[in-house]
């Protein structure tokens, strides 16, 4: 089918994907990349409050403040858990991250919290990751990902 033929919706999706999209062989738009991605980490955190796999209470106050839409009691409580090593706190972290809540939204900071909760043994973090990879530029990987071989040395026992 030559161009002349194709409606102009059809045109925009030609062009409109990005390279690591295409590359990867995605046809992911964005807000549905995004719609999936709040629902993971509402999934992720009901099942944590729900399951009590919350490590400490500590924690289940920073998810509990997450859900009442809380954010900055969130970050005050998650973000200490975080640099002292709690994977879930990471992953929470980086979720708030990715989806600017409580923070001003940035894709790196979100990949590095994931990068180092999966390195903590976190399993969903990796989804994360990966699903924040979509929506990030080769050098903002490349960034996220020097920034987590930081974290990790600087913290490691």
């Amino acid at each position: 089918m030559t161009d002349s033929w194709k409606t102009n919706k059809e045109m925009k999706r030609d062009n409109s994907g990005d390279r690591v999209s295409r590359f990867f062989g995605l046809k992911r738009d964005y807000k549905t990349i995004m719609k999936k991605f709040a629902l993971m980490i509402l999934v992720i955190g009901l099942v944590g409050v729900f399951s009590g796999v919350a490590s400490g209470q500590t924690l289940q106050d920073g998810l509990d403040a997450y859900d009442k839409k809380n954010y900055k009691k969130a970050l005050e409580i998650l973000k200490p858990l975080a640099e002292q090593g709690d994977a879930k706190a990471q992953f929470n972290l980086g979720g708030m991250y990715g989806l600017g809540k409580g923070v001003i939204q940035d894709y790196v900071e979100a990949h590095k919290w994931a990068n180092v909760a999966s390195a903590n043994g976190h399993k969903k973090a990796i989804e994360l990751r990966d699903n924040l990879e979509v929506l990030m530029t080769p050098s903002q990987i490349a960034e996220a990902q020097k920034l987590a071989r930081e974290w990790v040395k600087n913290h490691s026992k």
